[in-house]
């Protein structure tokens, strides 16, 4: 299993042509992301949502859906007790 971090998730969304060349050779199933990055992401793009000027406020509100979306085409691992147990041990 893959687990993906923020900056994998970002380089993901943003189209990276390396990456997506990579990913024809894993298969979909295969790739998660932990809640703790999820939790990241949502929680930059609410604070920039909340946040945001009149002007941006509809950018800012469109990548908040546009991203809740692209999250949902993901396996997430729940960070919890197991996940501790297993990182105390690395």
């Amino acid at each position: 299993m893959y687990l993906w971090d923020t900056n994998i998730l970002r380089h993901f969304g943003e189209g990276h042509p390396a990456l997506h060349l990579y990913l024809q050779r894993i298969p979909w199933s295969e790739i998660a992301l932990p809640s703790v990055v999820v939790a990241e992401v949502l929680r930059g793009l609410c604070d920039f949502a909340l946040k945001a000027l009149p002007a941006t406020a509809p950018k800012a509100h469109r990548l908040l859906l546009e991203t809740q979306q692209l999250l949902s085409r993901f396996n997430v691992i729940i960070f919890d007790e197991s996940w501790v147990n297993t990182m105390e041990e690395l």
